[in-house]
């Protein structure tokens, strides 16, 4: 039986919360794999939900309520870059991205490995949420604009409308990504289970170019083995929890060793009808992150995954008692400036 992956819902509020799908349970996966459902956006929404029993291999979401700080200054602080390059392509490997206008001069090509076709709408909601954060267009009539918006968006659609997903179709999803030659690749999805197939297609990934980005997971535990996989499995990639305004952890974030940096946890992204909503997790941590990758190789596409990485932890703001490997909190200024100093030496 395949490993299952989730994905890990950014929902904040009620209205935004129960826009989003939230599919019914014990239904059968794509590709044979684990039955795994995507758990209530919000226990608001759906309280019942909240209380009843898991079925074997599903991961539970932890949600948290952003604020309107961690919202706004997070977004100041990408906002403060360029605006990126298109030549920079973002694989969004997720539940497909719907073009909507703040989107849809972005996204170019993509594929639906759920149904082996080109890319299409997203029917969930979780890939357009993550791609709008990493690379919404400004000007686009709802006030918010991704880390990097003229970045391009590659939607790799591999969980389906219900939420349902396996890590043999996200190893597919990343493979697809390499051959397509995209410079970043964001996972926003998690495991319980280590897939070593999974794990070596990232690092094929890195070992080709490509820099991934991977969420660690909305489990409030240092144990991967609740929900931290393939973040805690891959060096070569780029963990990432979820933070406040002030670089410290959110209750909800997992966190340790294995974990690189943190980002934002909470941050405006878009629902399917094209609506403003406060997003919360390490879904969307890892989404900013990817944004923020691609406004360092849009100043300098020289760098190596490697090179990426080490600029990101070494430029961040260090945190006292942060539980990650670097102790810091990402510094988008500094980061691209790092990038563009390089380039000019």
């Amino acid at each position: 039986m395949l490993p299952s992956i989730s994905v890990m819902v950014a929902a904040a509020t009620l209205a935004a919360a129960c826009a989003l799908t939230v599919p019914s349970r014990g239904a059968a996966p794509p590709c044979g794999g684990s039955p795994l459902a995507l758990p209530a956006p919000a226990a608001t929404c759906l309280p019942a939900d909240a209380a009843a029993p898991q079925p074997a291999g599903v991961i539970r979401t932890a949600l948290a309520r952003a604020t309107s700080t961690d919202t706004v200054r997070a977004t100041e602080q990408a906002s403060k870059q360029t605006l990126g390059k298109p030549s920079v392509r973002i694989a969004i490997v997720d539940t497909g991205v719907t073009p909507l206008l703040a989107l849809a001069a972005n996204i170019k090509g993509g594929y639906d490995l759920v149904d082996g076709t080109p890319a299409r709408d997203d029917g969930n909601g979780h890939g357009t949420a993550m791609a709008s954060i990493a690379a919404a267009r400004p000007g686009n009539r709802t006030g918010m604009t991704g880390v990097c918006s003229l970045c391009t968006i590659v939607p790799v659609q591999v969980v389906g409308n219900g939420g349902f997903g396996t890590t043999a179709l996200a190893t597919a999803g990343i493979r697809w990504a390499i051959a397509d030659r995209v410079n970043v690749i964001n996972v926003s999805l998690t495991s319980p289970t280590d897939d070593p197939s999974l794990d070596a297609a990232i690092e094929d990934a890195a070992a080709q170019g490509i820099v991934v980005v991977l969420a660690a997971g909305n489990d409030a535990s240092t144990d991967p083995s609740t929900g931290g996989y393939p973040a805690a499995a891959t060096p070569d990639a780029i963990s990432v929890a979820g933070a406040d305004a002030s670089g410290h952890l959110f209750p909800w974030s997992n966190h340790g060793p294995w974990v690189q940096i943190a980002a934002p946890g909470a941050l405006p992204a878009l629902t399917l009808k094209g609506r403003v909503f406060s997003a919360a997790g390490t879904s969307a941590s890892a989404a900013f992150v990817s944004g923020a990758v691609g406004l360092v190789l849009s100043a300098n596409p020289l760098l190596t995954p490697a090179q990426v990485q080490s600029i990101l932890l070494t430029t961040g703001t260090p945190v006292p008692g942060l539980d990650v490997q670097s102790g810091r909190m990402i510094d988008v200024q500094a980061a691209v400036a790092a990038a563009a100093a390089a380039a000019a030496a």
